[in-house]
């Protein structure tokens, strides 16, 4: 960041800083509730541990603590099952990414996003290519961003 004089143009003073995305994924993308991924968090606030609040019907479920950000850029890998708690198979949930120890609604940062069960099309028949036939679940779980609230990044 620089600052410049208004008459001189010169610059008065300069100071570097890192700045990083609030931004969280998981490897592999899909996975079924059980299996272990590795959960990656960036842009959270350093030495803080990152809870994972997941909702069904707007009722809380599970919280899951995560472990500590790292680094100027609170980030944090973490291995953990993809849905921690048990429930449904095909369920959606709705999971809340933050740094407080308690549910906040107003907590900052967060990332709000759901996780839910993908859906991918039965291959074609042979014999007629232009039946069309409706979605069958795949037994995968995605994290898929939800736009309204926090930003995950596209990787």
């Amino acid at each position: 960041m620089q600052i410049k004089g208004v008459l001189s143009d010169q610059i008065l003073a300069e100071v570097p800083f890192q700045i990083t995305n609030l931004a969280v994924k998981t490897v592999p993308v899909t996975a079924t509730y059980h299996r272990v991924v590795t959960y990656i968090f960036a842009g959270f606030r350093p030495h803080k541990p990152i809870f994972g609040y997941y909702f069904r019907h707007k009722h809380l479920v599970v919280t899951h603590k995560f472990g500590k950000a790292k680094g100027p850029c609170g980030i944090l890998h973490a291995k953990s099952k993809l849905f921690p708690g048990n429930g449904p198979r095909n369920a959606k949930y709705k999971v809340q990414f933050d740094n407080s120890k308690k549910v906040n609604p107003k907590a900052e940062p967060k990332i709000v996003t759901s996780l839910g069960a993908v859906f991918q099309p039965p291959p074609r028949s042979l014999e007629d290519p232009l039946r069309s036939s409706p979605a069958i679940p795949t037994g995968k779980i995605a994290i898929c961003p939800d736009s309204s609230v926090g930003r995950a990044l596209p990787w």
